[in-house]
């Protein structure tokens, strides 16, 4: 067996580098300190975003909401029944987004847009962030607009404090008003397909919720 020149050998070492291909990943692990009734509180995840898609180590997908100094609040996605105290997650890097189409039209879909009325699977390639502005907003009349500037808080400041009250069992009077008023709003918003109210009653209806004028009346009674 003949000997290699230097140069042989500093040949062979440079193509076994460019040869060489290893792939570095920084994952973003954290360690569920206690689960229960949809929330998980999770230890770690250093620079997790409020949103961000956090993945369980059994597969429960859940979004981080409640960003604290030594723990991080997650809202599961599903019952996650599976998790245990110390099992492991990762932050995904991903702020929570919902595949949207034409083809949800009519189906049931759970909190992530997947079927749940045992039908096939729906097939879409677009999706948008959870939190982003609704289209269309340049067609509504002028009264519409100026109600539903108010509507749209209303609803994004009950969102997040119904999400982080799962925390806490203790609410004051102030934020139980809050919330009860919130749901008011939201079943504001349902009305029949087939049927649906003139605009000039959805705008008074309106009014009248996000002014409290109908904080009085329970849930059932409310109807657009």
């Amino acid at each position: 067996m003949g000997t290699l020149r230097a140069d042989e050998i500093g040949n062979i070492i440079r193509e076994r580098i460019q040869q060489y291909n290893r792939e570095v990943k920084i994952l973003n692990m954290g360690t569920v300190l206690q689960v229960g009734d949809g929330i998980a509180r999770i230890y770690g995840l250093d620079g997790v975003m409020a949103g961000e898609l956090i993945e369980f180590e059994e597969g429960t997908i859940g979004i981080a909401l409640n960003l604290e100094s030594d723990n991080v609040g997650v809202v599961l996605m599903s019952d996650g029944l599976m998790i245990k105290e110390g099992s492991s997650v990762k932050a995904t890097g991903k702020i929570t987004q919902v595949h949207v189409s034409e083809a949800y039209l009519g189906r049931v879909i759970n909190a992530l847009t997947k079927p749940i009325d045992g039908r096939d699977e729906i097939s879409s390639s677009d999706s948008r962030l959870i939190e982003s502005p609704a289209p269309g907003s340049a067609a509504q009349i002028k009264a519409m607009k100026q109600v539903a500037g108010k509507l749209k808080l209303e609803l994004a400041q009950f969102v997040e404090l119904e999400a982080f009250a799962r925390f806490s069992s203790d609410l004051d009077k102030t934020t139980q008003n809050r919330l009860a008023r919130g749901r008011r709003l939201r079943e504001l918003l349902k009305q029949s397909q087939s049927e649906p109210l003139a605009v000039e009653y959805q705008i008074a209806t309106i009014y009248d919720g996000t002014n409290g004028y109908l904080d009085a009346l329970e849930i059932v009674q409310i109807e657009i």
